[in-house]
């Protein structure tokens, strides 16, 4: 499929050959929406693979490309606190709460960063 949303529904019913899917889709010009939501997609699939710098590259572009995609900016949070960056994780999330509070998995995950920050802190200390 070279429709964005077919091939990110394609995604989700066939992960073994999602990820030439969305690159097929990406690399025919999608653009605007439908390039970020590939590229959300693609960096969800990327995640799940454990292929995190990878991931992290799709998220950075899908926020490039939509600056205001709160999947985007959730995305590298996940990818970065997977990497151990968590500063910076930290630092996107509480951003993100404040641009949309009702988002709760930001809120979640805020809160798991910062416990985990403190247990590590109690642990080192």
């Amino acid at each position: 499929p070279v429709h964005a949303a077919a091939a990110c529904n394609l995604c989700q019913v066939a992960p073994e050959r999602g990820e030439a899917v969305l690159r097929g889709v990406l690399a025919a010009g999608a653009t605007g929406e439908s390039r970020a939501a590939v590229l959300i997609n693609l960096g969800r699939l990327l995640l799940q693979q454990d292929r995190v710098h990878e991931a992290e590259r799709a998220y950075r572009e899908a926020t490039h490309v939509a600056p205001a995609s709160l999947q985007a900016d959730s995305g590298l949070a996940q990818a970065l606190r997977r990497q151990g960056r968590l500063d910076e994780a930290q630092a996107l999330l509480s951003a993100l709460i404040e641009r949309a509070p009702q988002l709760l998995t930001a809120r979640s995950d805020h809160l798991l960063l910062q416990a985990y920050r403190q247990r590590s802190a109690d642990q080192a200390g």
